[in-house]
């Protein structure tokens, strides 16, 4: 196997390793998006459970890499190996949330509201960076190229995928819970670590659109190709590594949704929840409540954004 058709299979490789430990992220009474005991991942049908999740995920993981390489990890091999290791890992954790539930314990009634966060200046800054850096890029662009040789589409795409990210920012500060009751602390900072985030993931796309048009106008600056997509994911592993150190505390409790909403521990789905978006039961970030008709006219939205970002480029 070529060197080149290896870095094709190697993605599917790291988001195994990322699956193989995504359940052990996220607050301490929460395992496999079931409300549990206090570290119970750390009792003996805790870890049994986990055993037999990561043998799944890996034994799909194998056998995918091992059908795209007899293909010769041709074009597409590595897309379906992707798209195998996904789909094993949500089928899976749904094992594993039917394999915990026998073991849940109720949440605590949730006492928070949605009382809107206040805006501080850094995350005013956050949410305009993207749209500066890609603004800069089209500037650069023509003065390099010319208007009439400037490629609009990925700046286009930058853009839409950006203000997408700078909206889950908004739903975090206005649509989900406000903190409330012993772990009122580790919710405020959890939600603060995902604005920063996702305001750097949008900025780090930025960034990325902006070199893919820019790089016609650079391939004569002597600039190894894999600067453009390596050189922004440090910025991004950093403002992710406060999330996973987060997930590692104690006294983190419950998220205080009921276990009945989450249907195989990974979809929300609560029409007596107000909220447009609740934390994530597995994993980082935040996800949003199917039962919002808001969450539905925002996916839509973006797909809707997405394809048009092609007929108007």
């Amino acid at each position: 196997m070529t060197l080149e058709a290896i870095s094709k299979l190697s993605p599917p490789l790291i988001l195994a390793l990322i699956y193989n430990w995504m359940p052990r992220w996220g607050r301490e009474n929460l395992f496999f998006g079931a409300t549990s005991p206090p570290r119970f991942q750390d009792a003996p049908e805790g870890r049994a459970a986990l055993r037999r999740y990561r043998f799944r995920v890996w034994l799909v993981t194998a056998a995918s890499l091992a059908a795209a390489a007899l293909l010769g990890g041709g074009p597409g091999a590595g897309t379906l190996a992707l798209l195998a290791v996904t789909m094993a890992s949500i089928l899976a954790f749904a094992a594993g949330n039917r394999e915990i539930a026998p073991h849940a314990i109720a949440p605590e009634p949730r006492a928070a509201s949605l009382t809107p966060f206040s805006v501080s200046g850094w995350m005013l800054a956050g949410s305009l960076l993207p749209f500066a850096i890609l603004a800069a890029a089209a500037m650069a662009a023509m003065w390099l190229r010319g208007s009439e040789k400037l490629t609009a589409e990925p700046l286009l795409a930058g853009a839409v995928v950006s203000f997408s990210l700078v909206v889950a920012v908004a739903g975090i500060l206005w649509g989900t819970p406000r903190p409330a009751g012993e772990s009122a602390d580790w919710t405020r900072r959890f939600q603060h670590a995902n604005i920063r985030f996702l305001e750097a993931m949008a900025s780090v796309m930025a960034v990325v659109f902006a070199s893919v048009a820019l790089r016609p106008s650079l391939d004569g600056a002597g600039i190894p190709p894999w600067v453009f997509p390596v050189l922004p994911l440090i910025p991004l592993v950093a403002f992710a590594i406060p999330i996973f150190r987060l997930s590692a505390e104690r006294g983190s409790g419950g998220d205080s949704t009921p276990d009945r909403c989450w249907y195989w521990g990974q979809f929300y789905y609560n029409p007596d929840d107000p909220a447009f978006m609740v934390e994530r039961r597995f994993g980082i970030g935040y996800t949003f409540n199917f039962a919002n008709r808001l969450a539905w006219l925002y996916l839509a939205s973006l797909a809707l954004a997405l394809t048009g970002v092609r007929w108007f480029a």
